[in-house]
């Protein structure tokens, strides 16, 4: 496990034996650093409802990331499915956001829709965030939850949007794919850039930061 602190707040680059979301919730409410990734916190209780804001911007077909993003979800889908929890994924890109898995979606469908899932266009953020917070605890959507409701935003961070944080949820996760971590240098400059965007919005949603 690497670690790289960027203003303020510890980006974690994990690899595949770090188990997910356990490590995520070791640091609630404060940002990540170095002391909660040695003292796990395995009392944190699981959320009753994730909803995950897949960025399917161009830079992130681009760069490879989406496609990493969507082999990450499809791990994460089935483990929310063994919890017998309630999972939503909505992507967005210069088209808008849609809701492409939650109620009214039989399970199983995951590899069916995921794969084809498109991209493109720019990172409309604000209308992610939007339609995701309508399945935030007080959203339309919410209904009655006894649990606790998280956030997973799986994005590359370029975008100049900074909204506020969105309502509705008890934690949030913001996940920087690492798709084609070793491309030219000109790819490595904007994967800086993201990292940066993408901690300053976990700083303003009071939430994680993870390069995966």
């Amino acid at each position: 496990m690497r670690r790289r602190h960027i203003e303020g707040q510890d980006v974690v680059r994990h690899h595949a034996t770090v188990a997910w979301p356990d490590t995520l919730l070791a640091a609630r409410g404060q940002p990540l650093a170095v002391g909660h990734l040695r003292a796990v916190q395995r009392g944190t209780a699981r959320p009753t409802r994730t909803v995950f804001l897949l960025d399917c911007s161009a830079s992130m077909v681009a760069s490879g990331a989406l496609a990493h993003a969507k082999g990450l979800l499809m791990s994460w889908l089935r483990r929310v499915r063994k919890r017998d929890a309630h999972a939503v994924v909505i992507g967005f890109d210069g088209r808008g956001a849609a809701v492409h898995f939650g109620p009214g979606v039989p399970r199983g469908w995951h590899a069916r829709w995921l794969a084809p899932l498109p991209g493109g266009g720019g990172t409309p953020l604000q209308r992610g965030v939007d339609a995701a917070c309508t399945f935030g605890r007080r959203g339309k959507n919410g209904g009655p939850l006894n649990g606790r409701v998280a956030l997973v935003l799986l994005t590359d961070g370029l975008t100049n949007a900074l909204p506020a944080r969105p309502e509705g949820f008890d934690t949030i996760d913001i996940v920087l794919p690492s798709g084609g971590a070793n491309g030219p240098a000109h790819d490595a400059m904007r994967r800086h850039v993201g990292e940066r965007q993408a901690a300053r919005l976990a700083r303003i949603w009071g939430g994680v930061c993870v390069v995966r």
